[in-house]
């Protein structure tokens, strides 16, 4: 949907109340609508409010769902949303995110979900060479690389700014 599109645009641009807003709109229409879910979940992510988040994430990969998505799967991603919202209710936001990082965390499936999550621990050394693990496997999620501000903290590393050369979108 192009309200949910405006509201990355928003997001990469760092107005997060107005990209919440736009989001809302589009699942107001398209209440599975699961690219506003992702979308959702970094600008939570990207707040600090990570209930937010989880619940965001939760509804993006269950609107995924067919009728022959096998049980097991289903339950799989509710045991996995339930855990780590215990696990922040129990250890906090950085055991949460400790956690977050998907399968092993050199998989360039993951690689730029994954970058994320440590550049918002502040785990730059780590953020950078999942990033550099994404850009060798052209990971889709690399696209964004310059524009999302959960890589701010990362902008002025020269590994971060040869990244972005390699993929043509240094300044």
């Amino acid at each position: 949907s192009l309200l949910a599109d405006m509201g990355q645009k928003y997001f990469f641009a760092g107005d997060y109340a107005r990209a919440e807003e736009y989001c809302q709109k589009a699942l107001d229409l398209y209440p599975d609508f699961n690219f506003a879910y992702w979308y959702l979940k970094e600008i939570y992510w990207k707040q600090a409010a990570y209930e937010k988040a989880l619940d965001a994430e939760y509804r993006a990969q269950s609107s995924n769902f067919l009728d022959d998505t096998p049980a097991s799967e289903k339950e799989r991603i509710e045991q996995e949303y339930l855990n780590r919202r215990r696990i922040l209710a129990e250890a906090g936001p950085v055991e949460m995110l400790e956690h977050s990082v998907r399968n092993d965390d050199k998989s360039p499936r993951d690689a730029y979900t994954n970058a994320g999550i440590y550049s918002l621990l502040g785990q730059k050394e780590k953020a950078l060479e999942t990033l550099e693990i994404g850009l060798a496997n052209r990971t889709f999620g690399m696209i964004f690389v310059k524009a999302n501000p959960v890589f701010e903290s990362l902008r002025s590393e020269p590994r971060y700014q040869e990244v972005l050369r390699k993929m043509h979108l240094a300044n």
